[in-house]
């Protein structure tokens, strides 16, 4: 960083990463900000010639930084990132990876394990991540993965992670649903299997995504039908996290496929201390909300429009 980007006035680097890293608009950023959208090609333009936008943008400061401060005292948390919400998954996915990867360099200590959740979501911190400082760190899969192609599997995160802070992995060679109760206590029975859970059991921080009764691997793989999709939405389940699903306290809600899940439960979850969801979009609100309640994460990176809604909603 040039002494010109340190000295540039804050709102230019906010500029910046609505534009570069967030993939708004001119008049998205306009709108957002109240300024006309004259006024924010200049700013980009400034911040080009100050130097703040060269290969990476310079500036910690945050564009939301009042939502964040909100949502930190709202529902006691240890930490917010707030990203620019958006009707398009893609991007706003996008933007959640972006934050959550500027999250993780921020929580990242030498000596640390970090559990890795099966996620979308999380899956999109990877590709945001550049040359990194190297950290002795350790990545380890919360869950089994699924199978099938083109499906975000948890310990292929764990070692794209691992390379981009020059860490180590560990593999967990199971899926993340069994055939049967029985195939699942034998797997579980596994020394391989057994310790590697044990590891991410005693991780310092879980990276976590948070699904819906009506989109999560159980629904889209057909393992859970219709019938049994009713009944648990007349239990009051609101969200799910590695295949178990809870209430609108954030309390477990059993389903048939529990016994053949192979990941942490909710307890080993919150015993961890650090515990980062990386999670947005409006379809997902009562499931964020649920999960702080239910103290399943502590720290959170979301999209504003979710920030808004928890704060008036807490």
């Amino acid at each position: 960083m040039n002494n010109r980007a340190v000295q540039a006035p804050p709102v230019l680097s906010r500029v910046a990463r609505l534009y570069y890293e967030h993939g708004l608009t001119h008049a998205e950023i306009a709108k957002l900000l109240g300024v006309s959208r004259v006024k924010v090609t200049r700013m980009l333009s400034d911040a080009r010639r100050l130097g703040i936008v060269e290969i990476k943008i310079h500036g910690d400061t945050s564009t939301f930084s009042e939502l964040e401060s909100q949502l930190v005292s709202r529902l006691g948390l240890r930490d917010a990132w707030v990203v620019p919400s958006s009707t398009s998954d893609q991007r706003l996915r996008t933007s959640l990876g972006t934050a959550g990867a500027h999250a993780l360099r921020a929580l990242l200590a030498p000596g640390m394990v970090v559990g890795v959740n099966q996620s979308r979501t999380v899956a999109a911190i990877p590709p945001a991540l550049g040359r990194e400082t190297p950290v002795d760190v350790r990545f380890v899969p919360v869950a089994g993965s699924a199978g099938g192609y083109g499906l975000n599997k948890a310990h292929e995160t764990s070692e794209a992670l691992a390379r981009a802070f020059g860490g180590t992995s560990y593999h967990l060679p199971a899926p993340t649903l069994t055939s049967s109760v029985e195939a699942a206590a034998v797997l579980r029975a596994e020394k391989e299997i057994a310790d590697t859970l044990a590891v991410a059991a005693a991780a310092d921080l879980l990276l976590i995504g948070i699904g819906t009764l009506e989109d999560n691997y159980l629904v889209r793989s057909g393992e859970v039908s219709a019938s049994v999709r009713r009944s648990l939405r007349a239990k009051g389940v609101v969200g799910d996290m590695s295949l178990r699903f809870f209430d609108e306290n954030g309390a477990p809600v059993g389903s048939p496929a529990d016994d053949r899940v192979i990941a942490l439960t909710f307890e080993q979850h919150r015993h961890v201390p650090l515990r980062l969801a990386v999670v947005g979009g409006r379809a997902k609100h009562k499931a964020v909300k649920a999960a702080a309640v239910g103290g399943l994460y502590n720290i959170l990176v979301t999209d504003a429009e979710t920030a808004d809604w928890l704060i008036e909603s807490t």
